[in-house]
């Protein structure tokens, strides 16, 4: 919404008044949609972005009014909705290399061990601190928090001619520095908030048509845990770590009600949820039908493409 690489991007009045009739219309027919307001990390904002044509939208983004879309406007506040309409905050955030290095980044350097942080709540390779995401919905607002999609890139090849791009800080070591910023203890203590992370499990290919060299133009980067054996064994070994503050999703099939958790208990009713790795107690807030889950013991965490990688 934020991005101004959606053909929907930078119309925060138009958002706001789609996503509520959207919402408002699914909860007319049903109380069982839990609702994602899900924006991307301000790193970079506006990301080359201007001011748009439309008077009331350039007014909403222009929260400094300077007359310019810059990166001390607030990236987030013009699209929200209201606390009423929110389920879950999500955000999108990414690590594709050292961004002091050329662009498009493809210099396989590992990101900053507190990079998810730096990223959600401020730092200088993250969002503005003057815009921290995680304080200004999750935690205030008592919402959970979800990372929509996220991951960092290993850089395979770059250019026309697919030159193999310098290893640098390694597979292994840039992908783990990553998970290692939101899967340990010390994370989940300071960030109650995050309860879900659905890493980007794919390799795409970067190509941005501008007058950057062709050297530059067009790199191949490889998001996957589970497709390196090495990077997938890491994995494996850190999630053993913490397995206790883990709650695994299960996958979906046929005939099964998606609101169930775990062991059987369904978030719509239940004071409590259990199954998978690990427990948790937790106290149940009614919100437009759905019920929002506040841990009050251990920290829950779900993870949807993580359920089979144990099994691999």
């Amino acid at each position: 919404m934020n991005g101004n690489w959606f053909s929907y991007g930078l119309e925060p009045i138009r958002f706001i008044t789609e996503y509520k009739r959207v919402v408002n219309l699914i909860r007319f027919v049903t109380n069982r949609v839990a609702f994602v307001w899900a924006p991307n990390a301000a790193n970079n904002y506006p990301f080359d972005a201007s001011l748009p044509s439309n008077a009331a939208d350039a007014t909403a983004l222009d929260t400094n009014g300077n007359g310019k879309l810059d990166p001390s406007d607030d990236p987030f506040t013009p699209y929200w909705p209201g606390a009423d309409l929110v389920d879950w905050v999500g955000i999108s955030l990414y690590w594709k290399g050292n961004p002091n290095t050329q662009f498009p980044l493809h210099d396989n350097s590992a990101p900053p061990a507190d990079i998810w942080s730096q990223m959600v709540d401020g730092g200088p390779f993250g969002s503005s601190t003057a815009f921290p995401f995680y304080t200004m919905f999750a935690k205030t607002y008592n919402i959970p928090l979800v990372m929509a999609e996220g991951a960092a890139a290993f850089a395979l090849a770059q250019g026309p001619s697919n030159v193999t791009v310098p290893a640098g800080d390694g597979r292994t070591n840039i992908l783990q520095t990553f998970w290692r910023s939101y899967l340990s203890s010390s994370f989940f203590s300071t960030f109650s908030k995050a309860k879900m992370f659905i890493n980007f499990e794919q390799v795409k290919k970067f190509v941005k048509k501008d007058s950057i060299s062709t050297l530059n133009n067009g790199v191949t980067r490889d998001y996957r845990i589970t497709w390196d054996p090495p990077t997938l064994a890491a994995f494996q070994a850190d999630i053993k770590v913490i397995s206790n503050n883990l709650q695994w999703a299960v996958p979906f099939v046929p005939g099964m009600d998606p609101l169930t958790i775990g062991g059987g208990q369904t978030a719509q009713n239940g004071r409590s949820f259990s199954g998978g790795v690990g427990s948790s107690s937790s106290t149940a807030n009614s919100h437009s039908g759905v019920t929002r889950h506040t841990e009050s013991v251990q920290i829950l965490v779900t993870i949807f493409f993580y359920v089979t990688i144990l099994s691999i």
